[in-house]
């Protein structure tokens, strides 16, 4: 690999021999490795020389490339407005020089801009004429570029069948030229338009053959979308022993790679089906490894719904004291950091566990607390509940009157929040109090 120092001395050893086009490839070369560095002002310092050689010696063929260049440099760090500018001098000279394929390269950049500054449907336009041109020149590469971005922009607007018709094109294109990991892409692009069409059996075939190929490849972030598609889509199919492990192993390939993000959505996710099936072991492992996550980044919402979420595991397993642990720690974040719809549920939480526990007392301040809290911020049905939780908790302590007050809140509140069967229950409550 040539180092920048070579290159720096290549492009100076160009400028002492005064030969034009030698200067305008040596800067390319250079910009070019500063934008794969990441650093995308330097490469454009490069490109803005090489176009001044390239207009001083009339170099028509190398203007318009560089024009290219220093648009998509410019769209990079964020300057929209010069950037088209550049793209659409770019074009000028690709249609004058009666070059098809610089003229494509220009109308695909165009594309890409005009998504950037939320115009899809007038980048739609710009890209059909690419894409007549990289089929009429048979340019499978900018053919598969052209398809995936159509896809892409059809399927944020919610036009899911032209957005498959691209991914399918897109997909055989990748096929015929070889380009594996393109092919992984274009399943996995295919599959996600499929899921969004409810075409969920469609959908996991499609994650499940990116997945094949991207674990071939080892393209971790591939793999690591297939892995979320498949586990969402086995869920709306019910296939609920596949999810998990699917969801496992995103959990897994996520954390071996140390992609928080990913690891954080998929234990929500995980925990979610675990939940809902009583796996609540496994849940609370999960749970665990999710809080230590949250705890080493640190990051406050993950570790507020892991708490939260150990706390609703635990109680579900009739765990009272780790149930009270994570509720309270959670109770002890939302307050810290003024998170009010978050302190309001988990005090109405801790007085359900307190009742259970059998310390009425504390129970009812937190009960009282959270309906407090949930007035304020206008939460009917948090406050139902906790009338509810009062209600028997006077009634356990003797005060009849105090508790056929406070149930009878209850009940006004479902009726008015039409919530039939709470009410029912809540009137049958009525009743055993006498």
């Amino acid at each position: 690999m040539i180092t920048e120092k070579e290159l720096i001395d290549a492009l100076e050893t160009a400028k002492r021999d005064g030969k034009p086009q030698d200067q305008i490839n040596a800067y390319f070369r250079l910009g070019h490795h500063y934008l794969g560095e990441g650093d995308t002002p330097k490469g454009l310092t490069q490109f803005d020389q090489a176009i001044n050689v390239a207009k001083s010696s009339k170099n028509k063929l190398a203007e318009a490339t560089l024009e290219g260049l220093i648009g998509i440099s410019l769209r990079q760090i964020g300057n929209y407005d010069s950037s088209m500018q550049a793209l659409r001098r770019s074009l000028r000279l690709s249609k004058t020089l009666e070059d098809p394929l610089l003229e494509c390269d220009a109308l695909y950049q165009i594309g890409a801009l005009l998504v950037d500054q939320g115009e899809p449907l007038e980048a739609i336009s710009h890209l059909d004429k690419a894409l007549i041109i990289a089929i009429k020149n048979q340019d499978n590469q900018r053919k598969l570029a052209v398809t995936n971005l159509m896809g892409n922009i059809f399927l944020s607007i919610e036009s899911v069948d032209k957005a498959i018709e691209n991914y399918t094109t897109a997909l055989e294109t990748a096929k015929e030229i070889g380009n594996k990991e393109a092919e992984a892409a274009s399943h996995l692009h295919l599959a996600q338009a499929l899921y969004q069409d409810e075409g969920y059996d469609a959908a996991i075939e499609n994650f499940e053959n990116a997945l094949s190929i991207a674990d071939q490849m080892g393209a971790l972030t591939i793999e690591m979308q297939a892995l979320n598609g498949l586990m969402n889509a086995c869920i709306m199919e019910n296939r609920t022993s596949k999810a998990i492990v699917y969801g496992e192993q995103l959990v897994n390939k996520a954390r071996t790679t140390g992609n928080h993000e990913y690891e954080v959505q998929a234990i929500f996710i995980l925990s979610d089906i675990l939940a809902k099936n009583s796996k609540f072991e496994k849940q609370i492992k999960h749970l665990l490894q999710g809080l230590e996550v949250a705890q080493k980044n640190p990051d406050m919402d993950w570790g507020l719904n892991f708490l939260s979420e150990l706390g609703i595991a635990y109680y579900q397993m009739d765990d009272l004291e780790n149930a009270l642990k994570y509720t309270d720690q959670a109770k002890d974040l939302a307050d810290r950091f003024k998170k009010k719809n978050e302190a309001a549920v988990l005090s109405g939480r801790l007085a359900s566990i307190k009742a259970d526990l059998g310390d009425l007392d504390a129970s009812t301040a937190l009960a009282q607390e959270a309906i407090a809290l949930s007035e304020e911020l206008e939460i009917p049905m948090l406050a139902s509940q906790q009338y509810v939780i009062l209600a028997m908790n006077f009634n356990d302590l003797g005060e009849t009157a105090l508790a056929k007050e406070h149930i009878q809140r209850a009940i006004d509140l479902y009726r008015s929040l039409d919530q039939e069967e709470l009410l029912n229950q809540a009137e049958k409550v009525l009743e055993s109090f006498g």
